[in-house]
């Protein structure tokens, strides 16, 4: 039975899901001036992948695992900060950009989610409504023109029948109706019928339609799934409701407020965007039909399309703080733009809606500024957590590239391993490499029901290495790949672990074998050379990463309260979930930190040999 280190769980979230403890603002460990509260450690702990621990660890040093891992992140996100990294352009560009997206979220916080009240007559609307389905036929048309002249001859006396044989191909088959499967206005429209009769023209996804009642069928429903429609009822009845405060709140925000679009820089933009689009659907072979998602490199490429003047002149022409073009496109690099179509007049629509969005969140973002809810602690909280993580990572990927490796350095390795020295561990995984969450969810969803991994990766990953491998990457020593490497020499044949994020995205991977044994080399040391000395690197990074950690925790004077940590009631089963952010967006639910403890038995033992 293979093992699976997460739960395949996707929910959005409110700011806390955390259930109440004594005393969340205890501190669990502190290094210099940051702190690990027991709020923050609940949060990342139940909410992060984490490996299930082998039978001989127990929950107890579980959680102190974790508690290193997170205090490991704190230190180094400590120096990122002495260093002056918090305040270089790429970390003020990427918190820019989350920043507005918690400020939004604050909002809709105040202005709809605290305003959202559902009436007891709703539920119980709801429920009476749960009890029957609403078998229908129906007219559709393409326009409202259309649907009103077919409604004008019902109202002359033509028959339903009549008018839906004329209606042609258009005319479908019957639609059974259940609560909550049409929108809330349709669903009235239907549900108020009684049989025979035909609804007004009504708007749905499909078109403009007319429905009519044929019959009603009972539904019975067994008594153990009471808990079920209790849930779907909530669900409806709360969804509905925030809709009408959220479309009220949207009329009045929005109403009085006119914002310009330099149409100049809007047609140069979206050109670019076309022209950058056929090239890569030319270059790559990629069918009229398959999703094309702008890189880093192509959002070079388009910044680097317009001189700096043009650059720096106003894209959104707001009376206070316009936003240069140059400001967009770096916004812009950060939502992610995809299309499957280089139609120029298809991606001029579609870029149409991404800036139409953009001008109402940046109205939002502004009106939330105002009102300081940047300054709220919750959201200072989030965003603090946010900054450690990505401080940390930064740093810490300094090390990495510059651990450096003679020839010399791999000369005498090649010989040792020649000799039959023992090399280090390999593993052999297969992954599912996305920067897309829809992805990681329908990865995780397929995974448990046990659907192979090599048919995941041949749909979804998108690493060019392995795609003729069907995501099985090889026996590779497990200081490769970063972290992936790592926690793969950690896990047993079999497990999956993930989503683990990576700079490329995220990645979902499971060991499919591992090998430690002594190796002879029938190669030339010139064929092998590259390929030694990148082992080698990743292996001297490692070990500076180590003892680095090992120095900060010196440095800050890291203490960790286990007894505390003791008291800590979790819910073991670590799961991996995503926040829905308020007016649009969608993150990790918290910074997702991998499995980090090697340097804790270095630092203990430096720690007893102080005086």
């Amino acid at each position: 039975m293979k093992k699976a280190f997460l739960l395949f769980t996707f929910i959005a979230l409110c700011p806390a899901l955390l259930r109440a403890q004594a005393n969340n603002d205890e501190i669990l460990a502190k290094a210099g001036s940051k702190t690990i509260t027991r709020e923050e450690f609940l949060e990342r702990f139940e909410m992060t992948p984490w490996p299930r621990p082998p039978k001989k660890v127990t929950p107890e040093n579980l959680k102190l695992g974790f508690l290193y891992s997170l205090a490991a992140e704190k230190l180094w996100a400590l120096k990122a900060q002495e260093m002056g990294l918090d305040t270089s352009g790429a970390v003020k560009m990427a918190f820019s950009s989350l920043e507005k997206m918690y400020v939004r979220d604050a909002l809709w916080k105040l202005e709809i989610k605290d305003k959202t009240v559902i009436p007891e007559s709703e539920e119980a609307k709801g429920y009476l409504r749960t009890r029957f389905a609403y078998r229908t036929d129906y007219l559709i048309a393409g326009s409202e023109k259309e649907i009103n002249s077919m409604y004008e001859r019902l109202q002359k006396g033509t028959s339903f029948d009549a008018v839906l044989k004329s209606n042609g191909s258009k005319g479908l088959d019957t639609l059974t109706v259940s609560y909550g499967m049409m929108e809330e206005a349709v669903e009235d429209a239907i549900y108020n019928l009684m049989v025979g009769q035909y609804t007004s023209p009504v708007f749905t996804p499909n078109g403009w339609c007319i429905f009519r009642l044929r019959d009603i069928v009972e539904l019975k429903q067994d008594p153990k799934d009471q808990q079920k429609v209790e849930q779907l009822v909530k669900k409806i009845t709360n969804e509905r409701a925030t809709a009408r405060v959220y479309q009220k709140f949207y009329r009045s925000f929005f109403s009085n407020q006119k914002v310009n679009v330099s149409s100049r820089l809007f047609k140069e933009l979206a050109d670019n965007l076309v022209k950058i689009i056929k090239e890569k659907k030319n270059n790559g072979r990629i069918s009229d039909s398959a999703l094309v998602s702008l890189q880093p490199p192509d959002i070079l490429k388009l910044e680097g399309a317009f001189r700096p003047e043009v650059l720096n002149m106003d894209f959104v022409q707001f009376e206070k703080n316009p936003v240069s073009l140059r400001q967009f496109i770096e916004d812009f690099a950060m939502e992610g733009f995809s299309t499957q179509t280089a139609d120029p007049r298809m991606v001029f629509g579609i870029f149409n809606r991404v800036v139409k969005k953009y001008v109402e969140n940046e109205m939002l973002t502004r009106e939330g500024y105002r009102r300081g809810l940047q300054n709220l602690p919750e959201v200072k909280r989030e965003l603090d957590m946010w900054k450690d993580n990505y401080l940390s990572q930064m740093l810490r990927s300094t090390f990495r590239d510059s651990a450096s490796v003679t020839d010399l350095e791999a000369e005498q390795y090649f010989h040792k391993v020649q000799q039959g020295a023992p090399m280090t561990a390999q593993v052999n995984i297969v992954e599912v490499l996305t920067d897309s969450l829809e992805v990681a969810e329908k990865v995780l969803d397929a995974v448990k029901k046990d659907v192979d991994m090599h048919v995941l990766a041949r749909m979804y990953s998108k690493r060019e290495s392995t795609k003729k491998t069907q995501g099985e990457t090889g026996f590779f020593s497990i200081n490769e790949y970063g972290e992936i490497g790592r926690i793969a020499g950690n896990m047993a044949i079999g497990d999956v672990y993930g989503p683990l994020k990576v700079p490329e995205g995220y990645s979902i991977f499971k060991l499919a074998g591992k090998k430690e044994d002594s190796l002879h080399v029938d190669k030339p040391f010139s064929e092998l050379r590259d390929s030694i000395k990148k082992n080698l690197s990743t292996e001297k990074a490692y070990k500076s990463v180590l003892n680095y950690t090992v120095k900060l925790a010196g440095e800050y004077g890291l203490r960790i309260d286990e007894k505390a940590l003791q008291s800590t009631q979790v819910i073991n089963v670590p799961m991996f979930t995503y926040r829905f952010m308020g007016f649009g967006g969608k993150l990790p639910a918290v910074p997702m930190t991998a499995p980090y403890t090697e340097w804790v038995s270095p630092w203990l033992e430096y720690k007893s040999n102080l005086p």
